[in-house]
């Protein structure tokens, strides 16, 4: 909670030029120094900042990633990210008790600015995965490359910027693409990454790709609807295509990891029927929709302990 309140406040971006006493930091933010210092004194403890002489000074950590302008910030996404999930923890109760989401996250009715928010919160990770999926798979060797259930577009982006030769679509819902398309410009890939509509969990994509990427899909819904998402992929692959799924994966005693067990108590909250799948969804899911060749690859230093999932089509 210091740590999110740091972000809402900026404080480690005015803490970057060099040490401050509580009173200078309380300026430069326009706020109350007797109300910052307690919170100053609480990123000490959290160690996000160190105290000498009543100066405070940003940990290394904090100044490469929590200060705007560095190459590595984070803290937009992440005050968006941790502003919106926590309060929904909070609510997990009340969901057991009702059988119903109360702080859902409804792609479907979800407003324009609601959704770029959420998904700024998402956004440098999903980039990240794409940029370090062409470096543990050699994406080369594809044409057409569709990133599925897109959001920000993030992995289309990151995978148009490392790897040049291969077309990428990014696909999502109707009510979600023009938002799509708002972070692929501000990325500068207009030029390399097309945008299409498509809801795979009610149809196939129309146009035949060569891979498919879903990344954070497959939790955000049932086992049966993913089945039905997958199946539909794989029906817009061309044979031999490949599907890749990077996202979260629990151990089939469903006890660990712990964080992801813990995880899972979001997702009750945010959405209607998704939870954090375990290897064995994972594999049913795939198996259903005839893919076979299917790998779990952990260890691949995808963004938040991602597996990746690969399985191919019959050719």
């Amino acid at each position: 909670m210091a740590l999110l309140a740091g972000m809402q406040l900026d404080v480690f971006t005015a803490l970057g030029n060099g040490p401050l006493t509580a009173k200078e930091a309380a300026t430069a933010l326009g706020v109350d120094p007797v109300k910052l210092q307690p919170l100053l004194y609480a990123l000490v403890a959290a160690e996000l900042l160190t105290v000498q002489d009543e100066r405070f000074t940003n940990t290394p950590e904090a100044d490469a990633h929590l200060v705007q302008g560095r190459p590595s910030y984070k803290a937009g996404s992440l005050r968006e990210f941790y502003g919106d999930i926590w309060p929904a923890l909070l609510k997990t109760a009340a969901t057991i008790r009702s059988g119903k989401p109360q702080h859902k996250h409804d792609f479907y009715g979800m407003s324009e600015e609601d959704m770029a928010s959420f998904f700024t919160g998402q956004h440098f990770n999903a980039v990240a995965a794409g940029e370090r999926l062409t470096k543990v798979c050699d994406l080369s060797q594809f044409q057409h490359v569709l990133d599925v259930g897109s959001g920000s577009g993030g992995v289309a982006i990151g995978v148009a910027r490392s790897c040049h030769d291969v077309r990428v679509t990014a696909s999502d819902l109707a009510r979600v693409i023009p938002v799509t398309r708002r972070f692929i410009e501000d990325a500068g890939v207009a030029d390399r990454v097309a945008t299409c509509v498509a809801d795979v969990v009610a149809s196939p994509p129309e146009v035949t790709y060569d891979a498919a990427v879903l990344r954070n899909l497959i939790q955000v819904l049932s086992i049966d609807q993913a089945k039905a998402a997958v199946r539909h992929v794989t029906e817009s692959l061309a044979p031999s295509g490949a599907v890749m799924i990077i996202g979260s994966m629990l151990e089939d005693s469903r006890l660990s990891p712990v964080n992801l067990v813990g995880q899972n108590l979001v997702h009750l909250n945010i959405y209607d029927d998704g939870l954090v799948p375990s290897e064995g969804d994972y594999r049913s899911i795939l198996a259903a929709a005839s893919l076979s060749n299917i790998e779990v690859r952990r260890d691949e230093g995808m963004p938040n302990d991602n597996v990746l999932i690969s399985a191919r089509k019959a050719g």
